[in-house]
């Protein structure tokens, strides 16, 4: 079974609500923007599957790395890409997002595979 921290459940709670937010807001202004759709993926299936016994460690590892990579290559091609005055990314989210992936995938690695014996 894996641990319900407090911690790990708000940032399940997170990851959740920020990848529906990333998913919600392309499908609200009919754009499509792959990292936006990876990190919002990355952020349901982590927040659902953090507490889950039957879900891989490595797994959730993976969908966290793809998460926290996602996020920095969409700041990358934002301040690329948009060049005007008062240039502004969504830090505050991004980084509760990439700090959420963080402890999400943390404990992933801290919590090691029941055995059968």
């Amino acid at each position: 079974m894996r641990s319900h921290h407090p911690i790990v459940t708000i940032a399940r709670a997170v990851c959740i609500f920020l990848g529906f937010t990333h998913i919600g807001a392309q499908l609200f202004f009919s754009t499509f923007d792959l990292a936006l759709m990876v990190s919002g993926i990355s952020g349901l299936l982590a927040g659902i599957l953090a507490t889950r016994p039957s879900t891989s460690n490595i797994f959730l590892l993976v969908v966290c790395t793809l998460g926290i990579s996602a996020i920095s290559v969409d700041a990358y091609r934002y301040y690329t890409s948009v060049h005007v005055p008062g240039n502004y990314y969504a830090w505050p989210e991004a980084v509760l997002f990439v700090l959420a992936f963080i402890v999400i995938g943390v404990s992933a690695v801290r919590i090691k595979p029941a055995t059968g014996s």
